[in-house]
């Protein structure tokens, strides 16, 4: 299995699962939907330069963080036109959409895609360290997350974690459409301690 496919499925599997309100949207979230990681990043660490005691903020970072190495790798196969026809390799395959002017990759090309992502998984597995609150919540609309994978800025339908997990899922989909972007995931400290474990596990995938 790989990365998205672990992250949509065993999350919405093992997290608190829920159709409810929360009193106050995540200051991640937005970033999240509307696919602005880098913006959110940074948003983030300044907020938490003045609220160094937010550990919901800092549980939102390190979520960002996460997304933010997925996007990277989908948006570098992207760029060198690999799409999801590598679906007998684990971990490579991921659904990009077509680029019909992809650039020449090398050799050194491939090894500073997985250099860079091993070190935005460092980042994200040291900002989730830093949480100590036990009672730490994150509720999020999983299934409205965006990844900008053609990199134009602009987020579509076709970049949303519902049409990644139905491409996974066989063409299927967990809920329908409308169902699952209403589903709040209630991410707890048991997600932190899974999320850095995580992150271990794809940083040594990619060192090897």
């Amino acid at each position: 299995m790989n990365n998205v496919k672990i992250f949509i499925v065993i999350v919405t599997v093992c997290c608190g699962i829920a159709n409810v309100g929360f009193a106050q949207q995540p200051l991640v979230e937005k970033y999240l939907i509307n696919g602005k990681l880098s913006e959110g990043e940074s948003a983030l660490e300044k907020h938490l330069k003045q609220n160094p005691k937010d550990d919901q903020a800092r549980f939102g970072l390190g979520t960002l963080q996460m997304m933010k190495a997925v996007e990277h790798l989908a948006q570098s196969w992207y760029r060198f036109g690999i799409n999801d026809n590598l679906d007998q390799i684990p971990f490579f395959r991921l659904p990009v959409p077509e680029n019909k002017n992809p650039e020449r990759v090398s050799y050194q090309d491939v090894r500073n895609v997985f250099k860079d992502m091993i070190k935005q998984l460092d980042e994200a597995d040291k900002t989730l360290a830093k949480i100590t609150s036990k009672d730490v919540k994150l509720p999020l609309h999983l299934f409205q997350f965006h990844l900008d994978i053609d990199q134009d800025g602009m987020v579509t339908d076709d970049e949303d974690l519902i049409r990644i997990s139905q491409q996974y899922l066989g063409g299927g989909s967990i809920l329908p459409d409308a169902k699952a972007r209403e589903v709040v995931v209630a991410f707890d400290y048991s997600d932190v301690l899974w999320m850095r474990g995580y992150t271990h596990l794809l940083r040594s995938m990619l060192e090897f």
